[in-house]
């Protein structure tokens, strides 16, 4: 009887059959490499939550451009180059999608609201900021696209890499969990702080 000899296949031997759509080498590239990249995102960042958003989503790009994706030396060197630069733009999209939040809560200061006004924007503020970071990863980049940036579904589809009616169910999906999250605030306050914040706010709210 002739043994079984387990031949690992090298990496760009794989990532040359994802690119014919075969997803058992897309599993084995993903088992090969998930945890190290993982870990290395976690160690650069020290944060576990971003690093896992950021595998995920280099992974996920990587199936969804795997016919147009060219890689010709190292896989190794492009998917932890990915994660870093993905790591680099999600840290960047949060710090704009606060820094753009608290302007609008200065302005809000400044028309001399009541307290009790200020303290429900901020409680508003503080839990919508929790529910987008909940999103899952998809659903997130459309809402902060769409909602945050007043990106149009066809720019959004053509930087995601998928189609216009994958941007609206992950545009509905992403209202209705932020709505779920939301269900709390009082309605009449609600109303007044989206007149004030209707660039931001308004749109998930028709």
């Amino acid at each position: 009887m002739t043994p079984v000899v387990n031949i690992d296949i090298d990496d760009l031997t794989l990532f040359l059959r994802v690119k014919t759509s075969e997803e058992k080498a897309f599993k084995k590239l993903f088992v090969r490499y998930y945890e190290k990249l993982r870990q290395f995102t976690t160690l650069t960042y020290h944060d576990p939550i971003l690093a896992e958003e950021v595998v995920q989503e280099v992974f996920a790009r990587l199936w969804e451009r795997r016919q147009s994706l060219e890689i010709h030396s190292s896989v190794k060197y492009y998917l932890y180059t990915a994660c870093r630069n993905q790591a680099y733009n999600l840290i960047n999209q949060k710090n704009h999608r606060h820094q753009s939040m608290t302007e609008a809560m200065e302005a809000i200061l400044a028309d001399n609201d009541t307290p009790e006004t200020v303290l429900s924007f901020e409680t508003l503020y503080y839990n919508l900021q929790k529910a987008v970071d909940a999103l899952p990863t998809k659903a997130k980049k459309v809402f902060v696209l769409k909602y945050f940036q007043q990106t149009k579904h066809k720019e959004i589809a053509r930087r995601m890499n998928i189609s216009e009616s994958m941007v609206e169910k992950h545009a509905a999906n992403a209202i209705r969990q932020v709505r779920k999250k939301l269900a709390s605030h009082a309605l009449p306050v609600i109303l007044t702080l989206l007149t004030k914040l209707s660039l931001l706010f308004l749109p998930f709210f028709r």
